[in-house]
């Protein structure tokens, strides 16, 4: 049994120089998979997305599944 899920997830590091001379720097991780509307999005023992598609949120049901609405 797993008790931990390791991600390797890419990392995008931007940095902008403003007109006053300035260095913004921000880090974003690049999209990845979503779910869709029902489709689990975290729970115990659960691997997949936990990103639910734009205009859903994840919803806890209980500590085996949580669904996107």
């Amino acid at each position: 049994m797993h008790l931990f899920k390791f991600l390797a997830i890419p990392f995008a590091l931007i940095s902008v120089v403003s007109a006053a001379g300035s260095t913004i720097t921000t880090t974003t991780a690049p999209p990845g998979p979503t779910q869709t509307k029902y489709g689990q999005c975290g729970g115990i023992e659960y691997y997949g997305p936990t990103e639910c598609a734009p205009g859903l949120y994840c919803s806890l049901a209980n500590a085996y599944y949580s669904e996107c609405l």
